[in-house]
């Protein structure tokens, strides 16, 4: 049971992080480069995460 908790809280977070990082892009605060540098993935990865949780750019 606790594995079922520990996964849903992991997609929470990451779900969590991808709308902060979203919201600071929209309101021009960072650009597209810096939200991915901060979060040490490629641009693409982080549109793919934003895409996964229906956050469009």
């Amino acid at each position: 049971m606790c594995g079922i908790i520990n996964k849903a809280e992991a997609r929470g977070e990451a779900r969590g992080e991808f709308n902060i990082l979203y919201k600071q892009i929209k309101d021009g605060m960072l650009t597209v480069y810096q939200a991915a540098k901060y979060i040490d993935k490629s641009v693409q990865e982080l549109l793919d995460g934003f895409n996964k949780y229906n956050l469009v750019l």
